[in-house]
């Protein structure tokens, strides 16, 4: 039996789609061996995690041991881990370059580290070359969710024999269930549109609402823009480009329950200007709503009916939206079907959980 502990530096309020994409994973892994889970010690309140417990060996360490300062304690405290529950391999996610995850390498070299990296490797700041260095020798294996952010990996030197691409997928099922919402506001808007806005620049918000203003100005129109922090900044951002806040855009708060959004709209934006692969669109594609991607290869551009837009024009996504409102109704129904068939055959998470289990060996 080998017994794989899963390092993951997540402590969101809800599961999203990383969770029960772990809970997939500790199925599929069951005949080989046994999951176990480290998170960071500010994850221990949260409501989702004490019923993770439950279920799975959960253990706690420092948010410092994230970080790229060294501590020996935290390492020490890995390793008693590792040997407690007759670890074998180390797989990590949303973590780059670590120094603590590079010694513990030094000092376990039985065990096989593996990176799911989950954004591309973009290194910044002072010592780059050195974090480059570090995070480079400290895994054996290095898993890309997207074709591009495997790319990222060969950027810097990690030879393509120790990499792989396992594109992000979806538990679909968790998106099954929703409470449709009135964001038509009784009717004074004909459509609503979708996008998520932290952290704004990143996301594209500029661009949309730039061309929210041009759609606005023929046809009423309701943005409504997903955030779990950063509101006031995008708020902010947003009268610095039209010179107000227009009574046409509402944010909503964080949910666990995207499928209540991606059900009461009618289009949804995904206008980043940098992603590793964004879920968002897929997930959208699932829920029968209209898709509209920047041409970022972060965005999944292979979903069929589509629309797409080059980064900053904004005179091409308002093309794309106006696109959306003249599509013939019976044709617009066999495209969301052929769409939806596409993502659960194309993103199925079952799927990505056995191409994870390969680079184990």
């Amino acid at each position: 039996m080998v017994n794989v502990l899963q390092i993951l530096d997540f402590a969101a309020p809800y599961k999203g789609n990383f969770i029960p994409s772990m809970e997939i994973l500790q199925k599929h892994w069951r005949p080989y061996g046994k999951m176990v889970f480290l998170m960071p010690d500010v994850a221990h309140s949260i409501p989702w995690v004490k019923e993770f417990q439950q279920m799975y060996t959960v253990y706690f360490i420092p948010r410092q041991f994230y970080s790229k300062k060294i501590s020996f304690a935290l390492i020490k405290q890995l390793k008693e881990i590792v040997q407690q529950e007759k670890i074998q391999i180390i797989h990590t996610h949303f973590i780059q370059a670590n120094y603590n995850l590079f010694l513990a390498r030094l000092f376990m070299p039985n065990i096989r580290f593996v990176a799911n990296l989950h954004n591309h490797y973009i290194i910044q700041g002072r010592l780059w070359r050195m974090k480059k260095w570090v995070f480079k020798h400290t895994f054996h294996h290095i898993i890309g969710d997207s074709e591009s952010v495997t790319e990222s990996a060969w950027y810097i030197g990690i030879s393509k024999n120790k990499t792989s691409t396992a594109r992000n997928s979806i538990v679909f099922s968790r998106l099954d269930k929703y409470e449709k919402q009135d964001f038509t506001n009784g009717g004074k808007y004909e459509w609503c549109i979708l996008m998520f806005g932290y952290p704004w620049y990143r996301k594209g918000v500029d661009v949309v609402v730039k061309a929210m203003n041009r759609v606005n100005q023929s046809t009423a129109v309701h943005l409504l823009v997903a955030q779990a922090g950063g509101v006031d900044d995008t708020r902010k951002a947003i009268v610095q480009i039209l010179g107000n806040l227009p009574s046409w855009i509402t944010f909503l708060p964080p949910t666990d329950s995207l499928a209540n959004y991606y059900s009461s709209v009618d289009i949804f934006i995904s206008a980043g200007r940098e992603e590793g692969l964004s879920y968002s669109p897929i997930e959208a594609a699932y829920c029968d709503c209209d898709v509209i991607c920047s041409n970022i290869k972060g965005n999944p551009l292979d979903i069929p009916y589509i629309g797409i837009y080059d980064t900053e024009n904004v005179e091409q996504l308002v093309e794309q939206i106006n696109a959306v409102f003249e599509k013939n109704k019976e044709k617009h129904s066999e495209d969301k079907k052929i769409q939806r068939q596409y993502v659960l055959d194309a993103y199925d998470i079952d799927k990505w959980a056995d191409k994870i289990i390969k680079c184990y060996s």
